[in-house]
């Protein structure tokens, strides 16, 4: 899937008038990302070689250096989906105050990083996902 443009502003049907009209940009025009932008922020670190995998909520790649990433996810639809946007009434306008707390709740960053050593061998790691999350995993030689 191409997105050929960024954002929900967008010349030909003029600007947006409500902050998340349903649009298919990666931001709104507040600069808030919105899910599709996860979906290439996740898949971009993915390595060019797909592993085998009987996993169907993952992918397993590998990079040019050896490297192993793993894209792991639990889908549960739910409905209607429970965010911020939400929870603070489905403004049609958002305050700056309203926006600055979209931007964070959306802001991508981990909510944990572990450093692990390993010395040889297989490496086993249990992960517990909740409802929707996605994790990468990423291990590397230090």
């Amino acid at each position: 899937m191409s997105y050929w443009f960024f954002t929900d502003i967008f010349e030909e049907n003029g600007p947006r008038m409500t902050p998340f009209y349903g649009g298919f940009g990666l931001l709104n025009y507040q600069g808030i990302r919105k899910p599709a932008y996860f979906a290439f922020e996740f898949l971009n670190p993915l390595g060019p070689e797909e592993l085998a995998n009987a996993d169907d909520s993952s992918w397993i790649c590998r990079d040019a250096a050896g490297r192993i990433q793993a894209l792991l996810w639990d889908f549960t639809p739910v409905g209607p989906p429970a965010d911020v946007h939400l929870d603070m009434g489905a403004p049609d306008q958002l305050t700056r105050a309203q926006a600055e707390a979209l931007r964070q709740g959306a802001s991508g960053a981990p909510v944990q990083q572990v450093a692990l050593k390993h010395t040889g061998g297989m490496f086993t790691r249990e992960i517990a996902l909740r409802e929707n999350d996605v994790v990468l995993v990423v291990l590397r030689n230090l």
